[in-house]
């Protein structure tokens, strides 16, 4: 081999030993570099042990995405262990927290993501306001058994809620029940709502005053204030056995009736039948003068006629004082008020 094939050699393998070599040294360079680099170096914050966590659960990905939008730890790190979390979802666990804010955050993402697919977070915050969790989910998972198409009343809570055979309150147990006073005359212990209660008893009062009698209560004995689903649901079972389904009443589906709302109260006068209710002096009295004390019918007579529901002009329905008035000014039942609004 020639002199100046041997160097012409010579050069090409010092030539590959060099690059070879610089290659080595930009590897452990970038090595070093990269265990050096912090994922969170442009992430505007600084608290290190919400920097440590965000590391160990967040993928690069979403680690990114917190950067690019400045999400700040605040509002995703308290959840970020639990169950389920999901980075992108970060802004409704806080919001929903700010309402809900003595459930643990695993409750929170639980709620959160067992409920986005089928409705929004408000919407979820303004049934939380009215139900417990478990009622909606069990909603949600098993709907109506009684009426399918039927929908959550919205407004559960209100002193003019409704329920009917398209509207249900599912299993809800309204909060504040209390137990009316032993002066108020009934057939078993009587549950109410707290204000509908104490307007309750303010009301024997007035008819005790306003018939001039020291009867209590004027004679009106309460036969049934708040009723519960699971005491509906004992009633259904038992009227289906001995009716059959398809003659039942809208009003007797456990969830549709309004007695579940605490808020309703029904009236006997002893020796008079429930159709002879309303011929009785305390039921005149009350025609008049129920609407001072929060108190209207439901139904009268030809709105029965139309739904199907029997007599009831011994059921009265606290509706506050406001309301009542106006539909006693206006000549109209609950029912009619509804029907008009819904127009």
């Amino acid at each position: 081999m020639s002199e100046i094939n041997r160097n012409s050699l010579k050069i090409r393998i010092l030539t590959a030993l060099f690059v070879f070599s610089v290659a080595i040294l930009g590897s452990v360079c970038i090595g070093i570099l990269n265990s050096k680099y912090d994922s969170l170096s442009r992430y505007p914050y600084t608290d290190q042990k919400s920097r440590e966590l965000i590391k160990e659960y967040l993928t690069p990905d979403e680690i990114d995405y917190i950067i690019e939008y400045s999400i700040a730890p605040n509002v995703f790190i308290a959840f970020i262990r639990e169950e389920g979390f999901n980075i992108y979802n970060a802004a409704e666990y806080k919001r929903l927290s700010t309402y809900q804010w003595d459930r643990t955050p695993a409750q929170i993402v639980r709620m959160v993501e067992d409920t986005r697919d089928v409705m929004d977070i408000d919407t979820l915050i303004i049934l939380l306001s009215q139900y417990s969790y478990e009622e909606i989910k069990d909603y949600l998972d098993n709907g109506d058994p009684y009426k399918q198409d039927s929908v959550l009343v919205m407004n559960a809570s209100s002193l003019d809620a409704w329920v009917d055979a398209s509207n249900t309150i599912v299993r809800r147990t309204p909060t504040q029940l209390r137990v009316v006073s032993e002066e108020v005359p009934s057939d078993k212990q009587i549950l109410m709502q707290d204000e509908a209660k104490t307007h309750l008893e303010e009301m024997c009062q007035g008819i005790q005053t306003g018939l001039k009698t020291e009867k209590a209560c004027a004679g009106l004995i309460v036969t049934e204030g708040y009723v519960s689903y699971d005491k509906q649901k004992e009633l259904f079972d038992e009227a289906k056995l001995r009716y059959g389904k398809e003659v039942l009443r809208y009003e007797q589906y456990p969830g549709h009736c309004e007695r579940q709302l605490g808020l309703t109260v029904d009236f006997r006068v002893d020796g008079i039948s429930n159709a002879s209710f309303e011929q009785t002096l305390q039921s005149l009295w009350l025609q008049e003068n129920a609407y001072k004390y929060g108190f209207v019918c439901t139904w009268d007579h030809e709105s029965q006629k139309v739904t199907g529901i029997g007599a009831q002009m011994y059921h009265y329905r606290y509706v506050g004082n406001q309301l009542s008035t106006q539909l006693h000014l206006n000549h109209q039942t609950f029912a009619d008020y509804i029907a008009s609004a819904n127009r």
